[in-house]
């Protein structure tokens, strides 16, 4: 059977909304728990409950704040994954996804990807959401991907570079070839995460979901409040036909 995965981002896309959404969706937490705790990489507490955004039913996913993280490259980033005990396919896709998050980095600081140096994204938070997505990415075994239109706010957020306009530069380089829909609001919809969780999965950007049976629906829940919209992001899992 193959299995086609489309990702319909009604509030935008992160890391921890990704992961809640295909939990949603039926890949076991318990299953990903005792991935992520006998995987060998420093280890934060996880949790997943059921709760209402907006008028749906959905997952949210928490990562403990790692106390006092150190500071990370994308070097030792890819060293702590290469040196984990994930599967292979987990780890293969964890690394692709930190890559092009460190290519996109160094494209937007005029550095080497082996010089990027990741704030927010190198905690262990950011780290778990990107091997979890991989993970119950495996887990429910899906093969294809698409994705439809990505909305976006007009607006700025602070970073450690200081404040930056919406979409960050690294996430609207992650961005190209999507397509893209501004929103009401001014907050951040797609973080650099999501952007690059969105860019492994879809590099070939938005596109028109094929042909399926509908076997699964999975809602993941954001933080944000948006004027005219819940911040969710919806995963439909079906079987490919045709």
């Amino acid at each position: 059977m193959s299995r086609h995965l489309h990702l319909d981002l009604v509030g935008g896309i992160a890391g921890d909304m990704t992961v809640a959404a295909l939990l949603d969706a039926g890949a076991s937490f318990d299953s990903l728990r005792d991935m992520l705790g006998s995987s060998g990489l420093p280890m934060v507490e996880v949790s997943a409950e059921k709760l209402w955004k907006g008028g749906l039913a959905g997952t949210k996913f928490d990562v403990a704040a790692e106390e006092q993280p150190p500071s990370r490259h994308w070097k030792d980033i890819r060293g702590l994954l290469e040196d984990s005990k994930l599967s292979d396919p987990v780890k293969a896709r964890s690394v692709s996804i930190f890559e092009r998050l460190a290519v996109a980095e160094a494209e937007t600081h005029g550095c080497t990807p082996e010089e990027v140096h990741f704030h927010e994204v190198g905690a262990m938070d950011s780290i778990v959401d990107i091997v979890g997505a991989a993970a119950c990415l495996d887990l429910l075994e899906v093969s294809s991907f698409s994705c439809g239109t990505v909305p976006i706010c007009e607006g700025r957020v602070k970073t450690e570079h200081g404040v930056l306009p919406l979409p960050a530069p690294a996430t609207a380089r992650l961005l190209e070839g999507f397509e893209l829909m501004e929103i009401p609001g001014g907050l951040e919809t797609v973080t650099p995460t999501g952007a690059a969780i969105l860019a492994e999965l879809c590099p070939d950007g938005s596109g028109p979901r094929p042909t399926t049976v509908q076997q699964a629906t999975g809602t993941g829940l954001g933080t944000a409040e948006l004027p005219d919209r819940p911040n969710v992001l919806r995963v439909l899992v079906g079987e490919l036909r045709g």
